[in-house]
């Protein structure tokens, strides 16, 4: 929470301290043109909402209750991870025929030691026993 208060700080000209002086109404202004500045530059809903989140404690702490109902869209969005999903067997197999021997076998070596086996003649992998029963 400090290093994003300090970073609004930075940003936006607004040291912790003369956020905690300032009024309700002047602190709700505060929030509302920070949350549209970072909409505009296409920060993420989450992003945006970790921002809002780290001065409305702040001015919380400092007795300075922000009453009006911020709404942030794209709150709850994961935007790294939303579309990323594991990839199908065929799909590593093909990566790690691509890769030269010694990326395979380390990738290999991290992706199937448990249970898998790999020969370095045929750059096949064995499926694991224990799944296939």
């Amino acid at each position: 929470m400090l290093r994003r208060l300090g970073y609004v700080g930075r940003r936006f000209g607004k040291s912790p301290q003369d956020l905690a002086k300032t009024s309700v109404k002047t602190a709700t202004d505060f929030l509302l043109d920070m949350l549209e500045e970072l909409e505009k530059e296409g920060r993420s809903g989450s992003y945006t909402a970790n921002m809002v989140k780290a001065v409305s404690s702040w001015l919380d702490f400092n007795d300075v209750q922000v009453v009006k109902k911020i709404r942030i869209t794209g709150r709850g969005q994961l935007t790294r991870t939303a579309d990323e999903k594991p990839p199908r067997p065929e799909e590593l197999r093909s990566i790690l025929n691509a890769a030269d021997l010694h990326q395979s076998s380390e990738v290999e070596r991290s992706e199937y030691d448990s249970c898998g086996q790999f020969s370095q003649h045929d750059r096949e992998i064995e499926p694991c026993k224990e799944l296939s029963e």
